[in-house]
C-alpha cells in the first residue's frame, strides 16, 4: 500500500519518489535528494520569517494534497522528517 500511495504522490510539495527495491528484508527507497537536509538541522535565528512563511505554505500544501487527492494521512509530520532544498533557505 506505502509504495503505490509513493508512486501516486506526484505534487511540487511531496518528495519524488523513484522507486524501492529489496535486499534481504529490507525495503530501500530511492527518492528526491534534498541538499539542505532535514528542517531540524537547520538553524531557525538565521532564516527570515518569509521564508518560514513559504516552508511552512508548502508543507501543509503537501499535507493537504495527500489528504484531498490520495485520502492519506502523513502520520510522521515533524521537523526531522520535512526535507528542503536549497533553493528554499
Amino acid at each position: 500500500m506505502e509504495l503505490d500511495i509513493l508512486h501516486r504522490a506526484i505534487a511540487p510539495e511531496v518528495i519524488e519518489f523513484y522507486g524501492a527495491f529489496m535486499v534481504e528484508s529490507c525495503v530501500y527507497y530511492c527518492i528526491e535528494y534534498m541538499d539542505a537536509g532535514s528542517l531540524d538541522a537547520l538553524n531557525f535565528n538565521g532564516i527570515p520569517e518569509h521564508e518560514l512563511a513559504r516552508i511552512t505554505k508548502a508543507t501543509v500544501k503537501g499535507l493537504k494534497f495527500l489528504k484531498d487527492e490520495l485520502q492519506v494521512m502523513h502520520r510522521g509530520e515533524s521537523w526531522g522528517v520535512s526535507k528542503v532544498d536549497g533553493l528554499v533557505c
